[in-house]
């Protein structure tokens, strides 16, 4: 009966939130300002380890800023930061706890080159304490990969191979080492390789960010054992886009003046729950502005013909002897509720025209500042430019899909309340059934970034989703078949939601002149270049077989 449980420490015990563990240097050579420490630092450890090795023993810290004395004053800092970003690793820390009160003998046996009273003042302060045993490798200058520590732990343990489990994450060292000595072993995979395997395209973004999402997912697991797929898109899609866009909403906000956000139904559900939790200082409405009173009271407008050419279509078969002024009065009475003033934004996803800001703007009386996902801000103010591609089907699919309510339809508002469809879809219903758990995955990885401090900004918005579609699992593409999203007027053309990335295609944002920005657009190897004036975008390239007209902003 096996009463020796044996722990490795790193990616066991204890977790970094980063993808590699040499991106701690990385982010002490940003934190202190200190150019080329990183790359010293890691060449130095590798000569170091590379000695140590050679003599089957151990390396420590201090020898390794003996190599870099230019950076020697960094040494405490990396400690500082080593202590500050370790954290216990949830699932470890309770099987801990639970041998303890069963009386089991608890030891650790790890390599690492920090000391001992370091290392075991950061497992004190995480929770893991009362050990029976602790070896270091530092300490009795051997490692677990030659099998000389193991040998002297069960030396001065006094005890039998076969009465012993070793648990850790590497293969080598916490696994084929010590069963080659008898000892029975349980391979712990590390998180990072988890997350890995179920969402490939992390190992593609920046291993800070990578990191923080493997831990958060880690305990999501253990909190939701019986997660679905739509959790995890929820988790690794809708937290990190959603964080993006919440982040920049409300930093842009604060600046401009702007206290009170309103969230458009039903695009802002999971904006909103987000910005709820991230932002509670900032007060926050749910509203709604359905296309088809929109078109009601705006008639066939947009900029797009096909969109243009739907919405006649509407017109033509439902609208024609409808009260408009009727329509337009109940949605004004509707809108009195939330006393829009200048210091209340408007946050809509994308606009080929529907435009939720005109609707409104219509109904109050005067201009309404609002936040677009995938469109032009109206305002003329950098700050209020969300800067990635102009309005786009492909996003638009994907995001409303993904940030969507679990809402039917709305027909219109009467009473003060949304109207629903009566005739929902198969793909309408399918949607209803996965937005809460989109929802609750967003919102856990949305505290994750927030506590993990991850910077990640508006252009990286693109970029992001561009990698995940085209790092698709099996899985993925199983589950995303199923979830289809509809851009006509009367929401019957659902189309799928994944997409195949253009990675050529790319706008950059300059200011220049007397104009508020120039854009330069490449598509493939050609380009071109437009203008954004106070009245819409310019086209000024001629030879470029794409057609470019003037844009404009409030859509």
């Amino acid at each position: 009966m096996l009463e020796v449980y044996s722990f490795d420490i790193f990616d066991t015990l204890l977790l970094r939130p980063y993808a590699n563990p040499q991106e701690v240097w990385r982010v002490l050579e940003e934190q202190e300002h200190a150019p080329g420490f990183a790359k010293a630092r890691k060449a130095a450890d590798a000569k170091t380890f590379k000695e140590a090795i050679a003599r089957n023993g151990e390396t420590t810290i201090e020898a390794a800023y003996e190599l870099i004395p230019q950076y020697k004053h960094l040494m405490q800092k990396e400690m500082d930061l080593e202590r500050q970003v370790l954290r216990a690793n949830p699932e470890m820390l309770k099987m801990w706890k639970e041998l303890g009160a069963q009386g089991k003998h608890r030891i650790i046996v790890s390599d690492m080159y920090l000391s001992s009273d370091f290392i075991q003042d950061v497992l004190r302060e995480n929770g893991f304490d009362g050990w029976d045993g602790f070896y270091l490798s530092r300490d009795y200058d051997c490692r677990k990969s030659s099998g000389k520590l193991f040998e002297l732990m069960l030396q001065k343990e006094s005890v039998k191979p076969e009465d012993v489990l070793h648990i850790g994450d590497n293969l080598i060292s916490d696994v084929k080492m010590p069963a080659s000595l008898g000892i029975h072993t349980q391979h712990y995979k590390k998180v990072i390789d988890r997350l890995y395997e179920v969402c490939p395209f992390t190992k593609h973004i920046d291993g800070r960010l990578s990191g923080a999402l493997a831990i958060g997912w880690h305990q999501f697991l253990l909190d939701h054992p019986n997660a679905t797929y739509w959790h995890r898109l929820g988790f690794m899609m809708g937290g990190v886009l959603g964080y993006i866009y919440v982040k920049w909403i409300v930093e842009t906000a604060k600046k401009l003046g702007k206290d009170r956000l309103m969230f458009v139904a039903r695009d802002g559900f999971v904006w909103k729950a987000m910005c709820n939790v991230l932002y509670r200082e900032i007060e926050t409405d749910y509203f709604y502005a359905p296309r088809l009173t929109s078109i009601a009271v705006l008639g066939a407008i947009g900029s797009d013909p096909w969109a243009i050419k739907d919405r006649q279509s509407y017109i033509d078969k439902h609208l024609r002897n409808a009260d408009v002024s009727a329509i337009q009065d109940s949605y004004s009475h509707y809108l009195k509720q939330f006393a829009i003033d200048e210091k209340t934004a408007m946050v809509d996803g994308c606009s080929s025209g529907f435009s939720a800001q005109r609707l409104v703007e219509k109904a109050v009386g005067h201009d309404v500042f609002c936040f677009y996902l995938l469109a032009m801000a109206k305002k003329d103010d950098l700050a209020a430019l969300y800067q990635t591609n102009l309005y786009s089907l492909q996003w638009q699919r994907f995001s409303e899909f993904l940030f969507g309510a679990p809402e039917p339809p709305i027909r219109g508002v009467t009473n003060n309340s949304p109207v629903y469809s009566n005739d929902i879809s198969g793909q309408e219903q399918f949607k209803m059934d996965v937005s809460n758990d989109i929802k609750d995955g967003a919102l856990a990885c949305a505290l994750t970034l927030r506590d993990e401090q991850i910077a990640v900004s508006a252009k990286d918005w693109i970029e992001y989703v561009d990698v995940f579609m085209m790092n698709l699992t099996e899985e993925d593409k199983q589950e995303l078949s199923k979830a289809k999203n509809a851009a006509d007027v009367e929401q019957k053309q659902f189309h799928q939601i994944s997409y195949e990335p253009l990675p050529m295609n790319r706008v950059f944002l300059r200011k220049q002149g007397n104009y508020l920005f120039s854009i330069n657009v490449t598509m493939g190897k050609k380009w071109f270049k437009v203008w954004l004036g106070r009245d819409g975008l310019h086209y000024f390239k001629k030879d470029v077989s794409i057609a470019f007209e003037s844009y404009n902003c409030k859509s």
